[in-house]
């Protein structure tokens, strides 16, 4: 049995910003913003958002990979990763984005063997086509992949359930967990609910404090 699991988020967690943010710099335009502005104004769900961002493009794959090689992907990540396998716990990416950059981008950086719960994604006829799986027993209608489902499932399964994320649909996940990691607005969610977390900044933060509670054996990186 492993020791524990560690959950995060993809997008604005273990990347800087969220991929859908720069397909719309890249490619949208206008467009881009006024289906930000439909989203924001309640017209759409999470889902429905990312789908049509996704599928509103025209381009090639080789456009549409150049656009993923654009991620920043926290440079801390992979040492982190490697010393949670190190300490036989275990690392799970869970994302309400989709499986098409995350595996090209998780590819192009060299991480194998990595459980990744997310939405279908593949290219076709010049855009991404996002799709949920409604006969999974994580679906949501409103962000493809209910994340707190998938966080109480596992949680039954592992001694330990660590959890990093940074947004609203992260929020219901991460209160299934024994601590933490929150980054931009779930910090002030969690605040607001009174529930505890541990603030962070990156994956060099959350290294450091997780081996000072000697859950890991990690040193501080530069």
């Amino acid at each position: 049995m492993k020791n524990f699991l560690f959950i995060s988020d993809f997008d604005g967690t273990l990347t800087d910003e969220d991929f859908y943010y720069i397909i719309m710099k890249k490619f949208l335009g206008d467009k881009g913003r006024e289906i930000y502005r439909d989203w924001t104004n309640g017209k759409m769900t999470v889902f429905e958002f990312l789908k049509t961002i996704f599928g509103s493009t025209n381009e090639s794959e080789e456009e549409i990979i150049k656009a993923v090689m654009d991620i920043k992907f926290d440079t801390y990540a992979k040492d982190l990763i490697k010393s949670i396998e190190e300490a036989n716990g275990e690392f799970m990416i869970l994302s309400a984005g989709c499986s098409y950059y995350i595996h090209k981008l998780l590819e192009h950086l060299d991480i194998k063997n990595i459980k990744v719960i997310t939405n279908n994604g593949v290219y076709e006829d010049g855009k991404i086509n996002m799709t949920a799986d409604k006969n999974s027993p994580f679906y949501s209608e409103t962000y493809g992949v209910d994340k707190a489902l998938v966080a109480e499932h596992y949680k039954s399964m592992y001694p330990k359930l660590y959890y990093a994320g940074d947004s609203e649909p992260d929020f219901r996940a991460s209160r299934k967990a024994d601590i933490v990691f929150a980054r931009g607005h779930l910090q002030k969610m969690l605040r607001d609910s009174g529930d505890d977390f541990v603030a962070v900044e990156n994956f060099n933060e959350v290294g450091l404090y997780l081996n000072q509670m000697g859950v890991i054996k990690y040193e501080s990186r530069k």
